[in-house]
């Protein structure tokens, strides 16, 4: 499994476009990765030593927007079948792992040592552009259900016996949960809330489902090493 390096993905992707694009692209794309890592330890002042931990995580999930994007079919698209990834664009995932000191050794003749990147954790990623099945609700089971977006504090850690991860899922909502909240958010206001938005890392999420039923892709739900998420 190829380690993600980010530098290297982006300059990948920059390659399949439109010279005249390349540079608002880039800057839109690190603007966003710089703003969503400060989002996530602002959400959680805890992870503020985890600073190259994070801006590597919200490169991929940046990676992982952008191929998504491409494809998945949208809402006004008259066709059947999703398009397909392009040729040029690499394919990482669901489970990334970290650049190493061998692989900046390769890209520098004097490389930068810097102790954090070290100490890099894989991240895994529940996502629907891996997991296409995910799509109906894990509390009622309807259908009628969107994607919605990232979850809004970052990773959760994966305490393994063999080794210490990370995963990263999005958010999945209800309309028909959202429908049934919304009613009682109007009626009794001692009755146990209505949720309507699960994360895809949560156990919430997952607590309906049988083993055998599970992602084999995914180290965050199938991996032996994996004992909880936290």
């Amino acid at each position: 499994m190829s380690a993600f390096e980010p530098e290297v993905v982006l300059e990948i992707i920059l390659n399949t476009l439109h010279p005249s694009k390349r540079t608002a692209f880039a800057a839109k794309w690190n603007a966003s990765v710089k703003d969503r890592a400060l989002k996530w330890i602002a959400h959680r002042p805890s992870q503020w030593h985890m600073k190259a931990q994070l801006e590597w995580e919200a490169s991929i999930v940046e990676y992982v927007g952008y191929v998504y994007d491409l494809t998945k079919l949208h809402g006004n698209s008259k066709k059947s079948v999703p398009p397909t990834l392009p040729p040029g664009i690499p394919y990482y995932g669901p489970r990334f792992i970290p650049p190493t000191y061998s692989h900046l050794s390769k890209r520098e003749n004097a490389p930068r040592i810097q102790p954090e990147f070290a100490y890099l954790r894989p991240l895994n990623v529940v996502h629907p552009f891996y997991y296409g099945d995910l799509k109906k609700c894990p509390q009622c089971g309807s259908l009628d259900v969107l994607w919605d977006s990232w979850t809004n504090t970052g990773h959760r850690s994966l305490h393994g016996v063999r080794t210490e991860e990370s995963a990263i899922g999005y958010q999945l909502r209800c309309k028909v949960c959202e429908k049934r909240a919304l009613a009682q958010s109007e009626g009794d206001a001692n009755a146990k809330p209505i949720r309507h938005c699960f994360a895809t890392t949560s156990s919430v999420f997952w607590e309906k489902w049988e083993h055998w039923e599970l992602p084999r892709t995914s180290a965050a739900l199938t991996h032996p090493s994996v004992m909880r998420l936290y």
